[in-house]
C-alpha cells in the first residue's frame, strides 16, 4: 500500500494515468492489465473534524450524520466528536482549538473545521504549518480565503471552504422581507459572538441601506441576542426591542437559525401581523409555511456541508488533487413551500443510506475438506462393493468358504453403510428463518432449505450406528463361533453352531442400537442451528457458526458410546481367550486386530471431537477420518489376507506345485500313519524284528506290491480293520491280533483333542487286541507313566513351503523303501523340516480322520485331484470335527481316568 506524501512526480503521473486504483482493485482502467501504480488502501486514511455545533443544536444533526456516512462510503477512519454545551462561547471555542491541535499533531491525513472565532483561527494555522490539509465548513469563509503560512519555502493555504456565504444569505433574506411589506426589520441572533450570525445580520442591515438609498424609507432596529433554551426570555427580549404592543403590523424578523422557531411562534400568537423568515429548514418549518407563520426558509444544505469535506479530504490524501474553486457554495436556497412527503421523509432521516450488508463469515466447511471427505467416501464405498462381489464370485473356494461368505458380505456391507454417513456430514445450511436483507434480522418465516440440513443431522448417527452394528455383529458372531467350538474341544464335547445362534447375536446388538437411536430421534433429535458470534456497528452479523445441536442429545449420545465400547471390550476379551486357535480355522488374529482398531479409533477420536467441537473444519475432518479409518481397517484386515492367499501367493508358482504334490501327499500319509504306532516294545508272538518290519512296512505302504491300507469309514475303532488284499492278510493279521499287553499306542485323534504344547503328555492306555472295543481311549499321562521323550507333533504341509523348495523335496519319494518305516518317517520329518516343506504347526482339522486332511486345501483349479481331495470335507463338518472320534468312540473306563482326561 503506497503513501502519497513522498511519491515522485513520475510515479504520480503513472497513478493518474491508471486512475489511482483503490485496493483491493489493482488493475488499470481497462480492468484487465495490472496497474503500475500501487493501489491505495483507504482504510489507512485517517481524517478529523471539529465544529462549533453542540449536542443540543438540532441543525448540526444534518452535518454529523452525513459526515459519518461519507466515511463509511469511502472506507476511511473519521474522528468527529460533538461538543457539549459550555457556559459561554469563549470556553467552547477554546475547547475547539485544543481538539484541532491534538488531531493535527497526531498525524491525521486531513481535517475539516468551522471557524467561529480568532482562537480557532490560530489552531488552524498551526495545522497548516504541520502540512495537514484543512477544509473549512459552515463558517470562516473570509479567513479560509485569505489564510496562508510559509511551509517548506512555499505558502500554504486552506484547501476549500464548503458552505453558504452568510453575508449574501442575510442580504437576500432582508430583500424578501422588504418585498413582503416589512418596514421595520430586526435580526434575531441565537448565537451571539459567532461570526456566522454576525455576518447574517450584517447582510440584512446592508439590504436595508441599499433599499433606503432607493427611497424605501425602511428602519433597521438592529440585532437582538436571545437564549437558545428559554422561550419566555426569548419573548421578553424581542418585545423589549420592538417597544410596543399590538399586532406588529409592518414588523419583519429574520431568525438566524431554525432552533428559534418554536419560541418565535409563541411571540407570533400575541402579534399575528408580524412577518418572519428563517435560516435553515425543518419539518416544523414546513408546517409553519402552510400556516403562514413563516414566509421562507434559507436552506444552506447542511447535508453537503457534512458529506463533501470527507469526500474532498479523502481525494486529497489519495491523489493530492484539489478543486480550482476555493469556495464551494451550498446556499442560499430560499424555500417557501414544503417539498413532497417522500422528500420530507428523506430529509427527516438525513437521507439515510441503507448500510451495506457486510460479508458474513459462516464458518462453513472448506471446499477442500469437503472434496477430501467425498474422495474418502468414494474409495471406501467402491472397496466395499468390490469385496462383496469378490466374495460372491469366489464363494466356492475353500479360502472364502472357511470364512463363511455370508459373514464376509455382512462385514463389507456394514462398512459401506458406515461410509454413507460421510456425505451428510458435509450438508450445511443458513438460518432456520429467513433473514431480512436490509436489517439483517431474522423474520418469522421458516427457511424451507433447512429441512434438508435437519435430515442430514440425524442421518449421520443412524448410518454410523447401523453400519457399526452390522460390522460388529458379523465379527462378534465369528469370534463367538470360535469360542463355542474351542470350549467344546477343551471339554471333549461336540459343539454345533447353528445359524440361529449367530442371528440371535446380531438381533440383540441391532435391537439395542435401534432402540437408542429411535428414542433419540423421537425425544430430542438433532436440528441445524446457526448462531451469530459477532456483529458490526449496524447490527449486521459478520460471523456465525452452524452445527447440529439438540438440548437433550447428551443423554442419548453417552449410552450409544458406552454400548459400543462395552461391545468392543467384550469382543476383545473373546479374542484373547481364543488366541491359541489356529488362524486358518478361526481368523482369530485378524478379527482381533479389526476389533482392536475399532476400539482404538473410538477411544482416540471421541476426545478429539470434543476438543474441536467449535471449529467446523476440524470437527468435520475428524469425523470423516474416524469413519474412514474404522471401515478401511476392518475391510483391510479381514479381506486382505484372503485376497493375498487366493491371488498373490499362487501367482507364478503353479508349475512347481504339480511336481511335488504327490510327494507331499505320500510323505504326509506316511508320517500320519507311522504315528499311530509310536512305540512297540515287545512282540509276545515272537515275530522277528525283520518280519515285523516287513509287516509294518507293508501296512504303512512302504513296500510290497499290495494295496495301501486305509481306515474303513464308519468303523468305530480309530485303529480298526485294515483293508488289504489276500496276499498280505497274514502279515496284516499279525498287527491286528497281536497280544502284547504292554504295547503303548498314541491315538492320532488325541492330537486333535489336546493343545500342541500338551501332546508330550498324551498316550494311549495299555490295550487289548486292537480288534476289540474294550478299554480303548486316549488320556494325558505324566512322563513317569509313559515314554519320557517328547513326541514329535505332526506337521502341516503348507503350500508356500512346498512351492518354495520343491527341489529339496524331490528326492523324498524313495526314502521310505528298504528302511524301517518308523525310522524312515522320522527321518523324512527331519528332512522336511530342514527343507521347509513341513510347517511345524498344527494344521487344519478335518472331520474325516482317515483322509489325507493334512494336505493344503487352498489349491487352485490346476490340480483337479488336489482340489477334489481338499473339498471332501464340507464346511459344517469342519466346525464340529475337533475331538469327535476319540470322544464318541472312546470313553474313560474309570472315574480316575476320566478325571485325568480333563484339560
Amino acid at each position: 500500500v503506497g503513501t502519497r506524501s513522498d511519491i515522485p512526480s513520475d510515479t504520480l503521473q503513472q497513478c493518474e494515468s491508471d486512475a489511482y486504483p483503490v485496493c483491493p482493485n489493482a488493475l488499470a482502467p481497462d480492468n484487465l492489465t495490472p496497474s503500475e501504480c500501487e493501489c491505495a488502501d483507504r482504510s489507512s486514511i485517517r481524517l478529523g473534524g471539529v465544529v462549533h455545533g453542540i449536542t443540543t443544536d438540532s441543525f448540526w444533526d444534518f452535518i454529523f450524520a452525513p459526515a459519518e456516512q461519507a466515511a463509511a462510503d469511502f472506507g476511511v477512519e473519521l474522528e468527529f466528536d460533538r461538543l457539549e454545551p459550555q457556559d459561554d462561547e469563549e470556553t467552547l471555542h477554546l475547547k475547539m482549538a485544543f481538539k484541532i491541535l491534538s488531531l493535527c499533531q497526531s498525524g491525521v491525513d486531513g481535517i475539516f473545521v468551522s471557524v467561529p472565532s480568532l482562537r480557532v483561527e490560530e489552531a488552524v494555522l498551526k495545522c497548516l504549518e504541520l502540512d495537514v490539509p484543512v477544509v473549512t465548513i459552515n463558517s470562516g469563509f473570509d479567513f479560509s480565503k485569505n489564510a496562508t503560512v510559509a511551509s517548506g519555502g512555499e505558502k500554504t493555504s486552506l484547501a476549500h471552504h464548503i458552505g453558504m456565504l452568510e453575508y449574501n444569505a442575510g442580504y437576500g433574506g432582508g430583500e424578501r422581507l422588504i418585498r413582503a411589506g416589512a418596514t421595520k426589520l430586526i435580526c434575531v441572533d441565537h448565537a451571539p459572538g459567532v461570526s456566522v450570525t454576525f455576518e447574517r445580520c450584517e447582510g440584512i442591515k446592508q439590504s436595508i441601506i441599499d433599499a433606503n438609498e432607493k427611497g424605501a424609507g425602511l428602519t433597521y432596529l438592529g440585532k437582538v441576542d436571545v437564549p437558545k433554551d428559554s422561550a419566555a426570555t426569548y419573548k421578553v427580549l424581542v418585545e423589549e426591542r420592538v417597544g410596543e404592543g399590538g399586532d406588529w403590523d409592518g414588523y419583519g424578523f429574520l431568525l438566524c437559525g431554525v432552533s428559534q422557531l418554536n419560541s418565535f411562534l409563541r411571540v407570533k400568537e400575541d402579534h399575528p401581523k408580524a412577518v418572519a423568515g428563517s435560516f435553515d429548514v425543518s419539518n416544523e418549518m414546513y408546517d409553519a409555511f402552510l400556516s403562514g407563520d413563516i414566509l421562507f426558509g434559507i436552506d444552506q444544505q447542511p447535508y453537503l456541508q457534512g458529506y463533501a469535506p470527507v469526500a474532498l479530504l479523502t481525494q486529497i490524501a489519495h491523489t493530492k488533487q484539489t478543486l480550482l474553486n476555493h469556495a464551494i457554495e451550498t446556499g442560499p436556497s430560499f424555500v417557501t413551500s414544503p417539498p413532497g412527503p417522500e422528500q420530507q421523509a428523506c430529509e427527516g432521516n438525513i437521507f439515510e443510506v441503507c448500510p451495506t450488508t457486510p460479508f458474513e463469515d459462516m464458518n462453513n466447511v472448506g471446499m477442500g475438506l469437503q472434496i477430501t471427505g467425498m474422495v474418502l467416501f468414494a474409495v471406501q464405498a467402491l472397496l466395499s462393493l468390490f469385496l462383496m462381489g469378490w466374495t460372491y464370485w469366489y464363494r466356492q473356494r475353500s479360502v472364502v468358504r472357511m470364512s463363511q461368505p455370508e459373514f464376509l458380505v455382512l462385514i463389507a456391507f456394514g462398512c459401506l453403510v458406515m461410509s454413507l454417513s460421510i456425505p451428510p456430514l458435509a450438508v450445511e445450511g443458513a438460518y432456520r428463518y429467513v433473514q431480512d436483507p436490509y436489517t439483517g434480522e431474522l423474520t418469522d418465516e421458516p427457511d424451507p432449505s433447512i429441512a434438508g440440513a435437519d435430515a442430514a443431522c440425524m442421518a449421520a448417527p443412524w448410518l454410523v450406528g447401523m453400519g457399526f452394528v452390522i460390522v460388529f455383529s458379523a465379527l462378534f458372531a465369528k469370534i463367538w463361533r470360535v469360542k463355542m467350538i474351542y470350549d467344546g474341544a477343551v471339554r471333549f464335547r461336540r459343539e454345533t453352531v447353528h445359524a440361529r445362534d449367530v442371528g440371535l447375536i446380531m438381533a440383540v446388538t441391532f435391537s439395542v442400537e435401534v432402540a437408542l437411536l429411535l428414542a433419540w430421534q423421537l425425544v430430542s433429535p438433532l436440528r441445524w442451528e446457526r448462531t451469530v458470534t459477532s456483529t458490526d456497528e449496524n447490527g449486521y452479523p459478520t460471523e456465525s457458526i452452524g452445527s447440529c445441536t439438540a438440548d437433550g442429545a447428551v443423554p442419548f449420545i453417552i449410552p450409544l458410546l458406552v454400548f459400543k465400547a462395552l461391545c468392543l471390550l467384550y469382543a476383545l476379551y473373546l479374542c484373547y481367550i481364543t488366541r491359541n486357535v489356529p488362524s486358518d480355522l478361526a481368523e482369530g488374529k485378524w478379527i482381533s486386530f479389526s476389533v482392536l482398531s475399532m476400539f482404538q479409533t473410538l477411544v482416540v477420536g471421541v476426545p478429539i471431537l470434543v476438543i474441536v467441537d467449535e471449529d467446523n473444519n476440524a470437527f468435520f475432518f475428524v469425523r470423516v477420518v474416524v469413519v474412514f479409518l474404522i471401515c478401511a481397517a476392518v475391510t483391510t484386515l479381514i479381506f486382505g489376507p484372503k485376497v493375498y492367499k487366493l491371488h498373490v501367493s499362487v501367482v507364478g508358482r503353479r508349475k512347481n506345485f504339480t511336481a511335488v504334490s504327490r510327494i507331499s501327499r505320500r510323505v504326509s500319509s506316511s508320517l500320519r500313519r507311522a504315528s499311530c504306532l509310536r512305540h512297540v516294545d515287545n512282540l509276545s508272538n515272537g515275530i522277528s524284528q525283520s518280519e515285523f518290519g516287513d509287516a509294518l512296512g507293508e501296512t504303512m505302504g512302504g513296500g510290497g506290491g499290495g494295496r495301501r491300507p486305509t481306515l474303513e469309514r464308519g468303523n468305530s475303532n480309530p485303529f480298526g480293520s485294515f483293508r488289504t488284499d489276500g496276499s498280505n492278510s497274514a502279515r496284516a493279521s499279525v498287527l491286528r491280533n497281536g497280544s502284547a499287553s504292554n504295547r503303548r499306542l498314541v491315538c492320532t485323534e488325541c492330537r486333535k483333542k489336546f493343545p500342541p504344547h500338551e501332546m508330550s503328555r498324551v498316550n494311549s492306555v495299555d490295550a487289548g487286541p486292537i480288534g476289540t472295543q474294550e478299554d480303548r481311549f486316549c488320556k494325558k499321562v505324566s512322563f513317569a507313566e509313559g515314554n519320557n521323550d517328547r513326541p514329535q507333533s505332526l506337521g502341516r504341509l503348507s503350500r508356500s513351503s512346498v512351492l518354495e523348495d520343491s527341489d529339496s523335496a524331490a528326492g523324498l519319494g524313495s526314502s521310505t523303501e528298504d528302511q524301517d518305516p518308523l525310522h524312515s518317517s522320522q527321518e523324512n520329518m527331519e528332512i522336511l523340516k530342514t527343507s521347509g516343506i513341513v510347517s511345524m504347526t498344527m494344521g487344519k482339522l478335518s472331520s474325516n480322520a482317515g483322509e489325507d486332511s493334512w494336505i493344503s486345501d487352498d489349491d487352485d483349479d490346476s490340480d483337479e485331484k488336489e482340489e477334489a481331495f481338499a473339498d471332501e470335507t464340507p464346511p459344517e463338518a469342519e466346525t464340529t470335527a475337533v475331538g469327535r472320534n476319540c470322544e464318541e468312540e472312546s470313553a474313560p473306563a474309570t472315574a480316575a481316568e476320566s478325571e485325568s482326561a480333563a484339560p
